[in-house]
């Protein structure tokens, strides 16, 4: 799945996931880059994993969602970050180091 390799696809997929729908600008957040969100948004829904909506408000809107397939494949890739952040919980600030001086 070429898609889901690109940058920033596991970071739209997860916002997908906690909404219904997103409109193209609110994915601005996560990628700045109009050329690269393109990109990712031809590429994932070239996979059947986003629709992508023209609305007409005013001015020509996306609205995006995730397909199905698009849900299972975001669910299941936010089930295994969660396990693996439980078995390898990533560590604190590290702990510096304390030299005694001799004054």
């Amino acid at each position: 799945m070429k898609a889901l390799d690109m940058k920033y696809a596991f970071s739209v997929l997860n916002a997908l996931l906690d909404s219904e729908q997103l409109m193209k600008s609110d994915l601005f957040s996560i990628v700045r880059n109009n050329n690269t969100l393109d990109k990712l948004i031809d590429a994932l829904q070239m996979e059947d994993i986003i629709s992508v909506e023209e609305k007409m408000l005013g001015r020509r809107t996306y609205a995006i969602s995730l397909t199905e397939k698009g849900r299972s494949i975001a669910t299941y890739l936010k089930l295994a970050e969660k396990a693996s952040l439980q078995s390898h919980p990533p560590s604190g600030k590290k702990e510096k180091s304390r030299r005694r001086t001799g004054k």
